[in-house]
């Protein structure tokens, strides 16, 4: 998408910074970060949320930003500390947008992999299990998701997603994963399933 690009150029970033007014340019950095992550959470729900997590938080710090002093000069420099914190979330979206070339993969099975090590992180067994272990297992759970799509409309069938279900618990089981985690996992890989459904429809 040329327009998801251009977000991401350094024109953009130039023409930003010759904005003189702190709020105006805040303003615009937050618009088009916005635009970012809901452009990139049609190829990565789970990474998205992140992403969106990190801008609330920002956005919360400015809403408050008339009760840390009642100096203009010092709300400005604050404003424009969000403003560049705001230009590092951008960057670091743009460095996890090509993440999956680096580990030799795809970007939908990159989407699979960062469903595994955050459901390995939230029930606490991230280092448990080997990074190549986590490559493979998305790669298989891509391979699986391929085979039952070829039902139409599968993510409406019961019966597929039970069966989906039973292939992804037997591969995750057997590769480590713990069983109680299972279901979280699942319910990850549905939901970016029905995402890409979604948006390439």
């Amino acid at each position: 998408n040329k327009n998801v690009q251009r977000l991401f150029s350094d024109e953009y970033f130039e023409k930003l910074d010759l904005i003189q007014y702190p709020n105006t340019k805040y303003q615009a950095l937050l618009m088009l970060l916005k635009r970012a992550i809901k452009e990139f959470g049609k190829t990565n729900r789970i990474k998205a949320i992140d992403f969106s997590e990190r801008l609330h938080s920002v956005v919360d710090r400015y809403n408050s930003r008339n009760t840390i002093s009642r100096s203009a000069k010092v709300i400005d420099d604050f404003v424009d500390s969000l403003s560049a914190e705001i230009q590092k979330i951008f960057q670091d979206l743009k460095d996890e947008k090509s993440s999956f070339e680096e580990l030799n993969i795809t970007y939908e099975e990159k989407s699979f992999y960062d469903i595994l090590i955050a459901v390995a992180e939230r029930h606490g067994f991230r280092d448990e299990l080997k990074e190549e272990t986590y490559i493979y297992l998305a790669k298989e759970i891509k391979k699986l998701v391929s085979n039952k799509s070829k039902y139409t409309d599968w993510t409406n069938r019961q019966d597929v997603k039970d069966e989906l279900y039973a292939d992804v618990a037997k591969l995750l089981n057997k590769n480590g994963y713990p069983p109680k985690t299972i279901n979280d996992a699942y319910d990850e890989i549905i939901k970016q399933v029905e995402n890409f459904k979604k948006y390439s429809d």
